[in-house]
C-alpha cells in the first residue's frame, strides 16, 4: 500500500514537472526569437533532467557555503558537490549544434500566438489525455516554425556588417551565405561577444539559417582564428578559406591555424589555404 501510494506521488511529481517545464519552455520561445536566439529540440528534454538535478546542485552548494562559514567539517558536501559537478559536465558534453534551429523574426503578432495558443491547448480541459495536449501543442509549433522560416523568401544580399566595411556578408535566394573578413574580427574587443551577441542573432532574424556556406579569412591572424573556431560552435560552416601570411604569424597563431584546419578536415569540410602572393580571395 505504501509503495504504491509513493508510487502515485512520485508519477504525479514528474508530470507536474514536466508540464512547467512544457509552459517555461513556451514562454522563453518568443523572447528567443526576438532576440535572435537559436532554440533548441532538446530544450524540454534538458530541463526535465536538469531541473533536479541544478536543485541537488543549488542545496549542496548553500550547505558547503554555510558550513564554510561556521567552521563545521563539510568534506562530505564537498566531495557530493564534486560528484554532482561531473554528472552536469558528462550530461553536457551531449549536447550538439545540430539540436538548433534557427527562426528569423518577421512578425511579432504570429511568434507571441505561440505560447499563447499553446498553453491554450495544454489547460483545455475538453482534452483529457496529457500526451494529446503535447501533441496538438507540439504539432502547432512545427507549423508555426515551419510558415516563419518558409515564407522568409530571401533576394540577393550583399552586406557590411562593420562600420569600416571590413566584414562582408552575402547571401543568394537559396540563403547560401558567405563570409569574407578583411580584418574586422581583428579590431573586436571580444570575439565572443560579437560573434554570439551580434552577428549570430543577425544572420538567425534576417535569413533564418545556422550554416555558413563559405567563410573566408583575407586577415590571417590569432583573432581571425579564434573568431573561425568560435563561429564552428553555432553554425555549419562548409568551407573556409584561409589567407595564409607567414611573416605575421607567431607560434600560437600556427597552433590556431592548424587547429582550425585539423577541425574543418575533422568533419569532412573543405579547407583551402591560399598563400600571401595570391589576390584577395573573393566571392566569385
Amino acid at each position: 500500500m505504501f509503495y504504491t501510494k509513493l508510487k502515485s506521488k512520485f508519477l504525479k511529481y514528474l508530470a507536474d514537472l514536466f508540464f512547467v517545464q512544457i509552459i517555461a519552455t513556451l514562454t522563453s520561445m518568443p523572447i528567443l526569437i526576438i532576440w535572435g536566439m537559436p532554440l533548441s529540440i532538446m530544450s524540454l528534454l534538458g530541463n526535465f533532467l536538469f531541473t533536479p538535478i541544478m536543485i541537488l546542485f543549488l542545496i549542496i552548494s548553500s550547505f558547503l557555503f554555510f558550513t564554510e562559514i561556521v567552521g563545521i567539517p563539510n568534506q562530505f558536501f564537498a566531495v557530493i558537490l564534486d560528484y554532482t559537478t561531473e554528472v552536469i559536465e558528462f550530461l553536457l558534453s551531449f549536447g550538439s549544434k545540430k539540436w538548433l534551429i534557427a527562426t528569423p523574426f518577421s512578425s511579432k503578432l504570429v511568434i507571441i500566438f505561440i505560447p499563447i495558443i499553446s498553453t491554450i491547448i495544454l489547460l483545455n480541459n475538453k482534452i483529457k489525455f496529457l500526451f494529446l495536449k503535447i501533441l496538438i501543442a507540439t504539432l502547432f509549433i512545427i507549423i508555426t516554425i515551419g510558415y516563419l522560416k518558409f515564407s522568409n523568401q530571401i533576394q540577393f544580399q550583399s552586406i557590411f556588417l562593420d562600420k569600416e566595411n571590413k566584414l562582408l556578408l552575402q547571401c543568394d535566394e537559396n540563403k547560401n551565405i558567405t563570409l569574407i573578413d578583411d580584418g574586422a574580427f581583428n579590431k573586436k574587443q571580444s570575439i565572443e561577444t560579437f560573434i554570439n551577441f551580434e552577428l549570430t542573432p543577425f544572420l538567425i532574424k534576417k535569413f533564418g539559417t545556422l550554416e555558413i556556406n563559405q567563410l573566408i579569412l583575407n586577415k590571417s591572424s590569432i583573432r581571425s582564428f579564434q573568431s573561425a573556431l568560435e563561429l564552428f560552435k553555432t553554425f555549419q560552416i562548409k568551407s573556409i578559406k584561409v589567407k595564409i601570411n607567414s611573416k605575421k604569424l607567431n607560434e600560437k597563431g600556427w597552433r590556431l591555424f592548424y587547429r582550425l584546419k585539423w577541425k574543418t578536415l575533422g568533419e569532412n569540410l573543405k579547407f583551402e589555404e591560399i598563400s600571401e602572393t595570391t589576390e584577395k580571395l573573393t566571392l566569385q
